[in-house]
């Protein structure tokens, strides 16, 4: 058992009605890391469906209190969209792990939502134990939030397992016989989205709708500041860009 660490000052409970819910964990190991989660709710309206969510573990410079930020996203997921009045339990995502850049950063999980335009910060938790890293990468921010080329890769001190149990004073949403949820019925996933910027060829081409020579171009084609840049390369359509979307991120 994992021991609680208090987030008292630094857990934002409620935010625009997309929470957390319980304990919010992650373990760390070589090139992977392992997010659980209790539970991911939507307190909204039964009507008001929840835009597509994404799950991201990042490295920032201060602990994180909203709006925007500086940092380096070192792990995410997208999960789909989740009914108002609904939750989506025990959530387990096993997910490849991107180093920082050297020195110690605030690790930050936080909720974030599709709006129609970008993803958004909903729900976040700061961990209280800092991380320290040894590995040389440039600093990027959350409106260009690009994984640029690592110059240098040294050994990374991998933290201990970290668990922040949440105490939320809002009523729990009631866990329903059939959770609304647009997702598989519980996600336990070895890697959901790949990165343009570091991934290899091979895990590129793994995505469906992705041939061996469209995912030759991404990687040819890097950095990229946007997902909406891969619209330059031959093979990648609007149409296609869209399918793949939930599977990719930078």
């Amino acid at each position: 058992m994992l021991p609680a660490q208090d987030t008292t000052s630094s857990y934002i409970p409620f935010s625009d009605g997309l929470r957390f819910t319980g304990d919010c964990a992650y373990r760390i190991e070589n090139d992977r890391v392992v997010i659980r989660l209790n539970g991911i709710a939507n307190d909204r309206p039964a009507d008001n469906l929840s835009g597509s969510l994404s799950v991201e573990l990042w490295a920032l410079e201060d602990s994180y209190q909203g709006g925007d930020f500086r940092g380096h996203v070192l792990a995410g997921t997208h999960i789909g969209e989740i009914s108002g009045g609904h939750w989506l339990p025990d959530c387990e995502y096993d997910l490849l792990f991107t180093p920082p850049p050297a020195g110690d950063w605030h690790l930050c999980l936080m909720l974030r939502e599709w709006n129609g335009t970008a993803y958004e910060s909903r729900a976040w938790v700061n961990y209280p134990v800092p991380y320290t890293s040894a590995t040389s990468l440039a600093l990027v921010t959350d409106d260009m939030p690009e994984a640029t080329e690592v110059s240098e890769v040294t050994e990374v001190k991998e933290e201990a397992p970290v668990v922040v149990s949440i105490e939320s004073k809002r009523r729990p949403v009631e866990k329903q016989d059939t959770p609304a949820v647009k997702t598989a019925e519980k996600h336990k996933t070895s890697l959901t989205t790949v990165s343009v910027n570091n991934a290899s060829e091979k895990e590129l081409a793994a995505v469906k709708g992705i041939p061996k020579k469209l995912a030759a171009s991404i990687v040819a084609g890097r950095p990229y500041h946007k997902l909406d840049d891969l619209l330059a390369l031959k093979g990648m359509g609007k149409k296609l860009l869209e399918k793949v979307r939930p599977a990719l991120m930078l």
